[in-house]
């Protein structure tokens, strides 16, 4: 006969596989469901001031690019039973002379699985994040902004992609304390 510590192994380890093969068919068949969110973003306002950066004590004065925008965006096509929440975000893409790929993200925001609707729907948001870029100059460069996605599931992997329909026209940021014509 076996003591009660090797049932309670035993059991315990049962469960355990139990477990483990039901949390991969719950992931694997998460990929059956197919992923195309569509956004759109218009850009309304473009702002470049300059200021001081780095602090109370810093000297140094730098170009940042404020952004107003417009977004619509819809992600029902990515949540299922096992979507626990989705990470959305905007992000700038701009070149330069010095470095010639630059990006940097200026909106973001959890939706939950819970929350009552998975459509965005915003007008004229200012950015949460103003773009600051390492050489400080900002006039007359070409940017794009781009829509991209995190989702977090229950269990399995972490899947990312960009909306359908998200990429903005190019536009070309203004000289400091000018506005864009967009």
């Amino acid at each position: 006969m076996h003591s009660s510590l090797v049932r309670l192994q035993q059991v315990f380890g049962f469960l355990t596989t139990v477990s483990f093969a039901l949390a991969t068919v719950i992931a694997l068949t998460s990929y059956l469901y197919p992923m195309n969110p569509t956004a759109s973003i218009n850009v309304n306002d473009i702002a470049v001031a300059k200021r001081r950066s780095g602090g109370y004590y810093s000297t140094r004065t730098n170009e940042y690019v404020n952004i107003k925008f417009d977004l619509n965006a819809d992600f029902e096509s990515l949540y299922n039973w096992n979507t626990k929440q989705i990470f959305v975000w905007i992000s700038t893409s701009y070149g330069g002379d010095r470095y010639p790929t630059n990006e940097a993200v200026i909106w973001d925001k959890i939706i939950p699985a819970s929350a009552p609707s998975k459509k965005l729907q915003y007008k004229n948001i200012k950015a949460k994040y103003n773009i600051h870029d390492i050489t400080g100059d900002y006039a007359h460069r070409n940017a794009t902004l781009k829509l991209s996605w995190n989702v977090q599931p229950h269990v399995g992997v972490l899947m990312w992609g960009s909306a359908k329909g998200s990429e903005t026209k190019s536009f070309i940021f203004p000289r400091e304390k000018a506005r864009a014509a967009v």
